[in-house]
C-alpha cells in the first residue's frame, strides 16, 4: 500500500515548490532573487507586428504582470529582476506600473540570445 499523500499527486510541481519555500521562510532566513525573463519577440504566438507577448493585456493588464505580482507576493523572493528586450524598456516600466508591486524590480535589458540575457539577469 502506497502511504504518499494523495495531495501531492493533485498539487502542481509549481504549487508543491511554493509550498516547500513557505514553509521554509516562516522564520525570515531564506531568500532568493528571481530573474524574469522577458525579452522574446512573440512569433511563436503568431505576433507578425514585433510587439512581445508579455505586454499583451490578460485581464486588463500585461501578463508580465501576472508573473511579477506572483514573485513579489512571495516571502522568499527578496530581489526581482525583469530582463526586455533592448528599447522596451519604457513598456516593461508600464508594466511594473500596472502590476502595482509592493516592491519593484529592476528592469535590465537583455542580450542577443537567451543566454545573454540569462547573464544580464544574474549579472545584476
Amino acid at each position: 500500500m502506497c502511504t504518499t499523500s494523495n495531495r501531492w499527486l493533485t498539487k502542481s510541481p509549481l504549487a508543491r515548490f511554493d509550498q516547500g519555500y513557505r514553509a521554509a521562510v516562516t522564520d525570515g532566513a531564506l531568500r532568493a532573487a528571481a530573474i524574469v525573463l522577458a525579452g522574446g519577440s512573440g512569433t511563436r504566438l503568431g505576433r507578425t507586428d514585433g510587439r512581445n507577448k508579455v505586454y499583451l493585456p490578460l485581464g486588463g493588464v500585461p501578463l508580465l504582470a501576472w508573473s511579477m505580482r506572483r514573485l513579489d507576493a512571495h516571502p522568499a523572493v527578496a530581489t526581482m529582476v525583469v530582463v526586455v528586450r533592448a528599447g522596451d524598456e519604457a513598456e516593461a516600466e508600464a508594466a511594473v506600473g500596472a502590476a502595482a508591486l509592493q516592491r519593484p524590480p529592476i528592469v535590465t535589458p537583455g542580450g542577443a540570445s537567451r543566454t545573454a540575457s540569462e547573464r544580464a539577469g544574474v549579472a545584476v
